[in-house]
């Protein structure tokens, strides 16, 4: 069985009662996947796990603008109903996909 290293946590969620972590893995650019908490059995990187803080999770992007020469995007949380913001794309490392996703719907 192979065995994996992982490089930084960036993300936390709960999926159908399950807590997941994001994880970025050591020599795998670009391949960051949901992993269940009980997947990750490395006590050293469970003890990373436990101080994450303050991660939040978008549900959409809804829309773009440029504010003080600064590219934002209007950001839709998951858990923050009527909680928008405008976030410069140097808060958004995480979310590439949804950022991606919301410029494709733009050009079409």
């Amino acid at each position: 069985c192979d065995t994996f290293e992982v490089q930084e946590i960036i993300g936390r969620r709960t999926r159908n009662g399950t807590l997941q972590y994001r994880v970025r893995w050591v020599g795998f650019p670009g391949q960051d996947t949901w992993k269940p908490a009980s997947n990750l059995s490395n006590a050293q990187e469970i003890n990373k796990l436990n101080k994450i803080k303050d991660i939040f999770e978008v549900q959409e992007i809804i829309g773009k603008r440029i504010r003080n020469g600064t590219l934002q995007y209007r950001v839709r949380w998951i858990g923050f109903s009527g909680q928008d913001t405008w976030e410069p794309t140097s808060n958004l490392g995480n979310t590439r996909e949804a950022v991606n996703c919301y410029e494709d719907i733009m050009k079409e």
